[in-house]
């Protein structure tokens, strides 16, 4: 496939059109509701379906289990964090830069050591976690809303390595590029916005 400009303008407009909406008001502390979560939030949606397209685009079967898994984990660890210390003033530009890194690192193929990307990836889990954590309501009980979005979290990392799979089981890999060149591009609407 030829990445042509009317490909890479759709593609960023595309990503681009749910950046305003980031955050939605929640309606409780159920786990229904911390399933939504990142589901509603393009800043998350976009970042939790990035790791698992990035983990399948280095084709290694190490990267598909340990990276998302790096990534719940440290969702959880954020959002107990986040809960408790309930500051979130650079929260979103830390998950706006996961974006411009999740997108690059897609976007430009790049395959870090195993070691830097289990650093690098749950870093990036930390500041989406720290994010929900705050937002959950303090009168209720955080565990099955942390559930929620930690279960949502990895159902989206799945997507994303099902995605990433069939896109290069077909040789349409610059796809994986395309859509790494959008998600950098919504991040870079975050920081800008």
């Amino acid at each position: 496939m030829k990445l042509t400009p009317r490909i890479l303008t759709l593609s960023t407009l595309l990503v681009l059109s749910g950046v305003a909406d980031a955050h939605p008001l929640h309606a409780g502390a159920a786990m229904a509701d911390g399933f939504l979560h990142p589901w509603l939030g393009w800043d998350h949606l976009l970042a939790m379906v990035a790791v698992g397209l990035w983990a399948r685009q280095r084709q290694s079967d190490m990267a598909v289990a340990w990276l998302p898994a790096s990534f719940v984990a440290a969702v959880a660890v954020g959002a107990w964090a986040g809960h408790w210390r309930g500051d979130a003033a650079m929260v979103e530009s830390w998950i706006a830069l996961s974006l411009v890194g999740l997108g690059a690192l897609l976007a430009l193929r790049v395959r870090l050591s195993m070691p830097l990307a289990l650093l690098l990836v749950p870093a990036m889990g930390l500041a989406h976690g720290w994010a929900h954590g705050v937002e959950l309501p303090a009168s209720a009980p955080g565990l099955p809303f942390a559930a929620g979005f930690v279960g949502a979290t990895a159902v989206l990392h799945g997507i994303g390595v099902a995605i990433a799979a069939g896109v290069l089981s077909r040789g349409a890999a610059p796809l994986l590029r395309i859509g790494g060149i959008g998600i950098l591009a919504s991040g870079c609407g975050l920081l800008l916005g």
